[in-house]
This record gives structure tokens, sequence and C-alpha cells, in this order.
């Protein structure tokens, strides 16, 4: 059995897919096994996907219907067979002793989880910082380690199942906070790696650049469920459901009374200290007033408002 499943969605990637695993076949750490989820991709990348599977037997290709990355994460959640999962996005690439310092960390410190600094240019070696501590699950998230993105982290699959964990496919904007946060709710400790260890590459053409309405709407109902079953992600979600609150106020495509509608059972008590003054204000004058905030958001869009 592998010690490690890496678990790799893949959809319109060819032009990245063959650098993403051979920088996984290039691995110093070699008991793995890679699940590439061909997610019905219309190009090239599901026969890249059978060929590499073709050379090396630790590589299993699943095809399916498209169904977005976060089912495409699920069938392979439901598939692992590792000690450990960790994810990785097509169109990035792993440096060559990420799975051995992942794994090694996991293990010498005794914590559930480990995430790790990233590059947005793939070049081995930078250092942001300082690692942390083993810290229990809620002092890692108040110290403001936690990232909101699951690839350039180590899992235990034993929580994963145990808990039947699994990525909401509805959701499209923060599904991956979703998921860690969930995760870590079963956690113990957590700790940090502040080596760059991971190589993501910024697709312009993503749901996080590409905010829709409908996105955004659908990420409020996840984010307010996910504050009242899992207390740990209180301070997360405010700042998340504030963030919406601004960006649906901005849109004109959205109805005032839908947005008031939404929010009116919202109370944001635990946003972090770096949420922005202009931020802070517009929530207490929602607090005082929800449409006449939202009116005051969208005159400000037509006076050349600084974007927040």
């Amino acid at each position: 059995m592998p010690k490690v499943s890496i678990i790799m969605p893949v959809y319109k990637s060819e032009s990245y897919l063959n650098r993403c695993i051979d920088s996984i076949l290039a691995q110093t750490y070699t008991d793995w096994e890679l699940l590439l989820i061909d997610d019905g991709s219309p190009d090239g990348s599901g026969a890249i996907c059978d060929e590499y599977a073709i050379k090396d037997n630790r590589i299993r290709v699943f095809h399916k219907g498209n169904g977005g990355v976060s089912s495409a994460r699920n069938l392979g959640i439901d598939n692992v067979k590792g000690e450990y999962v960790t994810f990785v996005d097509s169109d990035d690439a792993l440096y060559s002793s990420t799975l051995e310092v992942l794994l090694s960390t996991i293990e010498r410190n005794c914590v559930d989880f480990v995430q790790c600094a990233f590059n947005r240019e793939y070049i081995e070696g930078q250092n942001n910082g300082k690692d942390s501590d083993r810290l229990p699950a809620d002092e890692y998230i108040k110290n403001g380690f936690l990232g909101t993105h699951v690839w350039g982290s180590i899992f235990k699959a034993n929580i994963i199942k145990g808990r039947n964990l699994r990525f909401i496919t509805n959701v499209k904007l923060g599904e991956d906070q979703i998921f860690v946060l969930d995760y870590l709710f079963y956690a113990q400790h957590a700790c940090y790696i502040c080596d760059a260890l991971y190589y993501y590459r910024d697709n312009r053409d993503s749901a996080i650049h590409n905010p829709k309405p409908e996105y955004e709407i659908e990420s409020v109902k996840a984010f307010k469920e996910l504050k009242r079953r899992n207390p740990l992600a209180k301070m997360q979600c405010d700042n998340m459901l504030l963030r919406w609150l601004i960006t649906l106020s901005r849109s004109k495509d959205v109805a005032i009374d839908e947005i008031s509608d939404m929010y009116s059972d919202v109370t944001l008590d635990y946003c972090s200290p770096s949420c922005r003054t202009k931020q802070k204000i517009i929530w207490r004058l929602y607090e005082i007033d929800h449409k006449c905030a939202i009116r005051l958001v969208r005159l400000a869009i037509d006076v050349q408002y600084e974007k927040i």
C-alpha cells in the first residue's frame, strides 16, 4: 500500500499537465500513488493521463463526465489507498523534495495537518519566514497560519474517511477553505512550513478571478452553514461573508432585497484585525440599515469608488 495518495483533478490542462506529472515522478520520496481524475476534459489531457499510467504503475486514471473540481477530488478521495492524502492542481507543480518534507514534518511533529508556503515562480528553495510550532488546531487558525487552499497540504486519510469529509460540489468559491476548516475541526494539531514547496500557477480563467454573483450567493449560503456547525471557522466565515456582502452590493445584477434577505440572520463578531477600515465601516452601516448600506456601496461605484 502506498504511504501517500496524491489527488489531481484534470481539466483542460494539456499545456501544463506533463510538467506537473513529471514533477511528481521526480520526487525524492517515492512511496506514493497518483490518482489522475480526468473530469471530462475536452482537450488531450485524458490521453496524456493514460500514457503516464502505462509507464508507471503508481499512477491510476479515472475518467468521468465533467462535474467540476470538487466532484473530481471527491472521486479521488473515494479511491485513495494511502495513509496520507495531498492534492495537486494539474497546472501547478511540486518541487523535488515536497512530499519528503511534508511527510517527515507530519510524522516527526505528530500532527494531523501540515501546510507549506508556495511560490508563483517555478524556483525552488524560497523561504517565507518561520515555521510554526506544533499547535492545537484552533491556535493554528487563530495565529493566521491557515491557508485557504488544499494544495500544498498533507492530510491524514483516516480523518477524511472516518468523518466522511467531502468537497461541496455546488460551491465554486471557497470550497477548499470549507474542506480544510471542516478537517481541522476533527484534527488535534497542525503546523506550517515556511519553505516554499509548491509552485502555484495563477490561472486567470479560474472562478476566483471571474466570480459570478450566482457563485458568490452559493458561497454565502455555504459559509453561513459552516459558521453554524463549526466554531473553529467563525473568524474565517465572517471575513468571507463580509467580502461577499461588499461584492454582491457592488453588483447591480443582484437585487438589494435579495442581498438583505440573505444576510438578515448574519452577525459578524469575529472579523480579523487585518480587515480593512472601509470594510468595517460598511458592516457597521449595514447593521444599522441593511438596504441603505447596499445603496451607499452602489452609489459609490457610480462616483469611481476605490475597490475594497
